[in-house]
């Protein structure tokens, strides 16, 4: 876990992400809702080139990505330009491991968005 906060750190504040409570908060609902570093990494790193794309605030960017990831908003996705059809992904992940969408859990969804 050190390791994990310090390297996220370092990698956010060399992109000037000027927020460190939001990379905090970001970080503990990414690893409560189940995130392993390494998709808490990627998911770091998309929603820096949404930032760099729409111009927008990195830490904002952060927050609203692990939030809509975390929550299952595609609401919040769509605002950094992300459009996921839920239904959609669902279905599609439950036919990979052989499962109903209706019989996923929580996690199973979360890894489908």
């Amino acid at each position: 876990m050190k390791i994990f906060f310090t390297k996220l750190y370092s990698f956010n504040a060399s992109s000037s992400l000027n927020s460190f409570d939001i990379t905090i908060w970001s970080n503990t609902l990414a690893i409560s809702s189940g995130f392993s570093t390494h998709q808490l990494e990627e998911l770091t790193l998309v929603a820096t080139n949404a930032s760099l794309a729409l111009g927008r605030n990195l830490g904002d960017s952060v927050d609203r990505l692990i939030r809509g990831v975390a929550k299952l908003e595609p609401e919040i996705l769509d605002e950094l330009g992300i459009m996921v059809r839920l239904d959609t992904a669902v279905e599609n992940y439950a036919a990979q491991i052989n499962k109903s969408a209706s019989s996923l859990t929580d996690f199973e969804r979360r890894q489908a968005f």
